[in-house]
């Protein structure tokens, strides 16, 4: 079942186990409240089916998370972006005979080198927040994939609970299907490669 977690003000959702699967699955059973069914050959049940749905649950919630966690840093990221990609003001270097000419060229280059100073900065802090947002999509992704390999450690205990037999084909493999990195990726604009961040 999913808890609601409060970490650093955000309520973070985690995957808690229900307790004694295997318990409730010889009770489904005497009580005929789970079948193998013909055609796929699977477990279902009631039990089953509100995993499945509680699962999604999880994933929707920890998709909510992320990009309640993504938003802020978007704007920032745009707006680094953006002072990066800014043009640097010219400066021509002409010989100066004057002393005011002289000072204004030097103010001139001042600025210039100034200004691509701070587009340097600009797009150092672009890449760390990129790079930031990348590593919060991974652990997000590790994270649903984590609980997903629990919820079917605990599908299958519930299974092999129904059955007084030696069951292998009959225990259904839930696999996420809402989360999708890739286009959590394609809505920020980041540079994202398979399934490995920053």
């Amino acid at each position: 079942m999913v808890k609601y977690v409060k970490k650093n003000g955000i309520e973070k959702p985690v995957w808690i186990d229900p307790l004694f699967p295997a318990f409730r699955g010889l009770l489904d059973a005497v009580l005929q409240k789970v079948k193998v069914q013909s055609k796929s050959n699977l477990c279902v049940g009631g039990f089953i089916e509100r995993t499945t749905r509680e699962a999604t649950l999880y994933e929707q919630a920890a998709t909510t998370c992320l990009l309640k966690t993504l938003d802020p840093l978007s704007l920032e990221l745009e707006a680094a972006r953006k002072k990066s990609a800014m043009p640097l003001p010219e400066h021509s270097a002409q010989a100066v005979s004057t002393t005011e000419g002289a000072r204004s060229a030097r103010r001139a280059a001042a600025q210039q080198a100034q200004a691509a100073a701070d587009k340097t900065a600009a797009e150092e802090k672009a890449a760390e927040i990129e790079n930031k947002m990348l590593q919060q999509i991974a652990i997000t992704e590790n994270d649903i994939a984590e609980a997903y390999a629990k919820i079917n450690i605990m599908v299958a205990r519930f299974c092999k609970g129904t059955a007084f037999k030696v069951i292998a084909d009959e225990i259904p493999v839930l696999t996420p299907h809402v989360f999708d990195a890739q286009a959590i990726v394609h809505r920020y604009g980041l540079h994202y490669n398979g399934s490995e961040a920053a």
